[in-house]
């Protein structure tokens, strides 16, 4: 099975397919993967991924490292810049193999590569944790606290899980409300262990990351925007293309929630909703901007998860 889906596609997907459920105690960081800083390891280790998964060697595969590299300290949105690169260097081959990666029944890459839907990486607000219950900053606790963060933790625990072994026999609608209740009460008692000043400093946190995560949106967008040199109009297009693309997919997402659509046609639609969005960009970029568009976000789907606390982005600035 072929299709040609970018990330923004994949993440929000994932937000349906993967129930988080998750009793971990986060820190405020960013989440969004797509503007997220990489080390020089990362970078380095992503470049040899795509020449691996591409079959690239000799000369152009050390043409592919060299632009990972040239471009690494341009983050965030070092990816435009790699996009550029490859789309003028690579054959028309090799950028059929990275649009349009082998996926089997299941929907993952042939040769045994890692999920085709992503677990991680999801759009949120720049601070990881702090758009569902369950967030604390552990580095703020007193000892005495973490003991106590620690039994709630294990009192909701097996509640949640319990849940999410019944989530087959309940409906969509069922499954969420219990599922908010359980988190609401957690959170309500997590939040009851803070002082004032505890809550306070979270709430400069969650304002320090969220201006972090605007400020490299709209670094990534203008160096989008360099790349494809193109205009504030134009942008603005794209930005619409973007968005709509991204409805398409919540209404997509929505009925793969209520069992409307089978798994096994999920692909086809996920190919005519990623073929409408290449129809709408050419309709004002050129065929080498559309290229680059479409590797880019290839690319991007590729990125591996920074260090957090910097990313920030989202599928219209990345």
């Amino acid at each position: 099975m072929r299709t040609i889906i970018q990330k923004p596609l994949l993440t929000l997907l994932a937000l349906w397919f993967v129930v988080s459920g998750c009793d971990a105690v986060h820190s405020p960081e960013a989440t969004d993967t797509t503007t997220e800083i990489l080390s020089s390891i990362q970078v380095a280790q992503m470049a040899v991924q795509v020449s691996s998964e591409l079959q690239l060697g000799g000369t152009t595969a050390r043409n592919v490292s060299s632009s990972f590299n040239k471009h690494a300290d341009k983050q965030p949105g070092f990816l435009w810049n790699v996009a550029k690169d490859l789309q003028a260097t690579l054959t028309a081959e090799e950028k059929e193999k990275l649009l349009n990666p082998d996926l089997d029944a299941a929907g993952n890459r042939e040769g045994g590569l890692r999920p085709f839907f992503p677990i991680h990486g999801m759009k949120g607000d720049g601070t990881k944790g702090t758009g569902r219950p369950g967030f604390i900053p552990f580095d703020l606790l007193t000892e005495d606290q973490k003991a106590q963060v620690k039994t709630i933790m294990e009192k909701y625990g097996p509640q949640i899980k319990a849940l999410m072994d019944q989530k087959s026999t309940l409906t969509a609608e069922e499954f969420k409300t219990q599922m908010d209740a359980l988190h609401t009460a957690r959170q309500a008692e997590l939040t009851a262990l803070l002082t004032e000043e505890q809550k306070a400093t979270i709430a400069t946190r969650i304002e320090e990351a969220k201006a972090r995560l605007e400020a490299a949106r709209a670094a990534e967008k203008e160096s989008r925007n360099t790349v494809l040199a193109i205009d504030a109009a134009t942008s603005d297009k794209l930005d619409a293309a973007y968005a709509a693309q991204l409805t398409a997919l919540e209404a997509l997402a929505t009925k793969v929630k209520n069992k409307e659509v089978a798994a096994e046609d999920v692909p086809a639609q996920l190919q005519a909703i990623r073929e409408a969005f290449k129809t709408t960009i050419s309709g004002f970029l050129s065929a080498t901007q559309v290229e680059i568009v479409l590797i880019h976000d290839a690319l991007t789907h590729r990125k591996p998860k920074g260090h957090g606390g910097k990313g920030k982005g989202g599928p219209n600035a990345g």
